[in-house]
C-alpha cells in the first residue's frame, strides 16, 4: 500500500511500476489519482518531465510546460527482486529517450543479478548511442516488451497462462484502485474465479469430444503409414530385384562379345608372336644368303687360283697319263 499526501508523488510511483511490468496497450496511467486530467499523462510527458500546462496564445491550445527537451537526455526506470527462498536475484530496467520528433524510444532490460542506476546505468552518453553501449556493457537488452515480458515473467516464476487473472493483470488493476471499501468482494472481483463450471464442463466435454476425434484420426494415420511403410517395402524389394535382374541381363547379353574379345586379343597376340618369329626367320634367312655368297665367292677363288697353277696342270697330266694307261691295259688283256 502506498499512501501521502496529493501531489507527493504516488501516482508516479505506480505509474514507474505500471512502466516496468505492465504492456503499454493495456497500461492504466493515472487511475488512482483525484486530480482532474490527471489520466492525459503518457510516457513522453514522464520523459521530458512536464509539470503544468500552459495557455498558448498563438494557437490557443494549452501547452505543456517540460523541464527537459527531446533529443538532450534519457531516464532509466530499475526495479530489483530479490527471492528469500531461493537466494537470487533478479533486475527489470527500461531507459527511455524522446527523439527531436517526439517519438518515445525505449530499450528493456533483464539480467538475473542486482542492478543499480549508478553503476550500470550511467553515463550512457547521448541517445544515439545508448543502445550500443548497453549492449557494449554485457546487458541482457530486448528491442520489444514482449520479449522482455516474457522473460522477467519466467525468472519471477509468473504463471503466463491466466488470462486476465495473470499477477501482472491483477497488479495493473489493482494498482489503480485508490479506495477499497470491501476487500472481499475485491478479491472475489479481482483474483478469484469467477466460477462458471457448468460452461467449463461443457468446454471440456467439447474438447474431450474434439481430442477424441484427434486420437482416432492419429490411429487411422498410422495405420496408414504402416501400411504405407509396408508398401514402401515392397516397392523397395521390388527396385532390388528388378536392379539385379536388369545387371543379370547385361552380363548375360555381354558375354559372347566379352569372349569374342577375348580370342581376339589372343589371336592378335599369336599374330604379333609370329610377326616376331617371321622377322626373325627372315633375318637368318638373309644372313645365310649372305654367307652363301661370301662362300660361294670363295669357292670361285679357289677355282680360278687352282686352274691357273702348276699343280692344275700337273694334276691333268697324271689324269690323262692314267686314262692313257688305262687304255693300253684294256688292250693288253684282250
Amino acid at each position: 500500500m502506498v499512501t501521502g499526501r496529493n501531489g507527493s508523488g504516488k501516482s508516479t510511483i505506480v505509474d514507474a511500476l505500471l512502466t516496468l511490468l505492465v504492456p503499454n496497450r493495456v497500461r492504466n496511467y493515472n487511475v488512482a489519482s483525484s486530480q482532474a486530467g490527471s489520466r492525459e499523462r503518457n510516457e513522453r510527458d514522464y520523459v521530458l518531465g512536464a509539470y503544468s500546462e500552459v495557455h498558448d496564445a498563438t494557437t490557443g491550445q494549452g501547452r505543456k510546460e517540460t523541464l527537459r527537451k527531446p533529443g538532450e537526455s534519457y531516464t532509466v526506470l530499475h526495479a530489483w527482486f530479490y527471492n528469500e527462498a531461493y537466494k537470487s536475484d533478479v533486475s527489470v530496467a527500461q531507459v527511455l529517450w524522446c527523439l527531436p520528433s517526439g517519438k518515445v524510444e525505449k530499450i528493456y532490460v533483464v539480467e538475473k543479478r542486482k542492478l543499480s542506476i549508478e553503476e550500470d546505468f550511467n553515463e550512457l552518453g547521448d541517445v544515439d548511442n545508448i543502445r550500443r553501449i548497453i549492449k557494449e556493457r554485457g546487458l541482457v537488452s530486448f528491442d520489444s516488451f514482449t520479449a522482455y515480458h516474457k522473460k522477467f515473467e519466467s525468472m519471477l516464476f509468473m504463471d503466463t497462462d491466466l488470462g486476465n487473472r495473470s499477477p501482472m493483470s491483477i497488479f495493473n488493476q489493482a494498482v489503480c484502485i485508490k479506495d477499497v471499501k470491501d476487500l472481499t468482494q475485491f478479491i472475489r472481483e479481482h483474483m478469484l474465479d469467477d466460477g462458471g463450471s457448468k460452461e467449463k464442463l461443457l468446454a471440456l466435454q467439447e474438447r474431450f469430444d474434439d481430442l477424441r476425434s484427434t486420437h482416432r484420426r492419429i490411429e487411422t494415420a498410422a495405420c496408414q503409414l504402416e501400411q504405407l511403410e509396408e508398401i514402401k517395402k515392397t516397392h523397395d524389394s521390388y527396385l532390388e530385384s528388378l536392379e539385379q535382374r536388369n545387371h543379370a541381363e547385361d552380363l548375360h547379353r555381354a558375354i559372347e562379345p566379352y569372349y569374342a574379345q577375348s580370342e581376339l586379343d589372343c589371336r592378335e597376340e599369336l599374330v604379333d608372336e609370329l610377326k616376331h618369329q617371321e622377322e626373325a626367320e627372315r633375318a637368318r634367312l638373309k644372313s645365310s644368303r649372305v654367307e652363301v655368297d661370301r662362300l660361294r665367292e670363295k669357292l670361285n677363288h679357289l677355282e680360278r687360283a687352282l686352274s691357273d697353277s702348276d699343280e692344275n696342270r700337273r694334276l691333268e697330266q697324271v689324269g690323262a697319263e692314267m686314262d692313257r694307261l688305262r687304255d693300253k691295259r684294256e688292250v693288253v688283256s684282250k
